[in-house]
């Protein structure tokens, strides 16, 4: 499933649980990405969930392999 770390107040956003708004000078009210370079370069990402049975030690240890050989992949 890909994922927003972030999300801009629009006319699809459910509501203002989307955006993070910070106090301006004057007392205005201005979306955290219009002030942060951090917020505004934040990048959509893809998260996974793999369930396992209790006691599958077999498909635990097939899991663990997957996800180290993934990650050893990731640059340091």
């Amino acid at each position: 499933m890909e994922r927003s770390p972030y999300k801009e107040l629009t006319e699809d956003a459910k509501g203002p649980l989307n955006q993070i708004n910070i106090h301006t000078e004057g007392d205005h009210l201005e979306d955290l990405s219009k002030r942060s370079n951090v917020v505004r370069e934040l990048k959509t990402y893809k998260a996974f969930r793999v369930y396992q049975a209790d006691g599958d030690e077999e498909t635990k240890k097939k899991i663990t392999e997957i996800l180290d050989a993934g990650i050893s992949k990731w640059p340091a």
